[in-house]
């Protein structure tokens, strides 16, 4: 009875070990994190990052009076890969980073200018390939809509970045939330799995002001 058990908790424990590296297992959300501020060197924010998670997606929405801007992230001090930046003084640009550190860690959010205003939402997932590599797609503000090219299991993460108002979003699960008067940016994240070769995000704005959506298909 003995090897019996000892056989069982083997195979369940490479199961597990399997789906932290993509394996044949659905992505799965495990966690969410925002923060903001009006000005300064550099934001911080804390992320609980599970032991059976294995991809982090962070995005910065940002201002800045009179110019663009760079931006430089960090999770716990590893350099995370930034896609296709979208706008110029009103930006949204979208990192993410493959196997991090699990447990509680700083993500830093380092902007060119101490005067930009700044705010950051990050979610972790599960099950996400480490051997692929994410699209970059983006929408302007004609409509919210954002269109993924995500083959059926895999899933499509969309930032959306707007002023002074609340999306209206007719599908997507919505992860987090940062929508703030401090700052002159506020940035969503919402997700949704595909069923065919693209997906879409999609919603009305509520009022006329400038937003932008940027938006990634992951592999499982």
């Amino acid at each position: 009875m003995a090897l019996l058990w000892f056989a069982s908790s083997d195979a369940q424990t490479e199961r597990r070990r399997l789906g932290s590296t993509g394996g044949g297992t659905s992505i799965a959300y495990d966690n969410g994190s925002q923060g903001d501020q009006g000005s300064g060197a550099s934001l911080t924010i804390s992320h609980v990052v599970a032991t059976d998670a294995n991809w982090i997606e962070v995005g910065v929405a940002s201002y800045l009076a009179g110019g663009t801007q760079t931006m430089a992230v960090t999770y716990n001090g590893t350099s995370m890969t930034g896609r296709t930046a979208q706008g110029g003084v009103d930006q949204l640009q979208t990192f993410y980073l493959a196997s991090p550190a699990t447990g509680t860690h700083d993500i830093v959010v380092t902007p060119s200018s101490s005067s930009c205003e700044v705010a950051v939402a990050a979610i972790s997932l599960k099950t996400v390939s480490a051997t692929s590599n994410p699209s970059n797609e983006t929408a302007n503000n004609t409509d919210w809509t954002n269109t993924v090219t995500c083959a059926s299991g895999n899933w499509s993460v969309v930032f959306l970045w707007l002023y002074n108002e609340a999306p209206s979003v007719t599908n997507g699960t919505l992860r987090v939330s940062n929508s703030n008067t401090t700052t002159q940016a506020s940035i969503y994240c919402y997700t949704r799995e595909s069923s065919s070769t693209t997906v879409q995000v999609n919603g009305t704005k509520a009022g006329s002001n400038t937003w932008r959506t940027n938006g990634a298909s992951l592999n499982k």
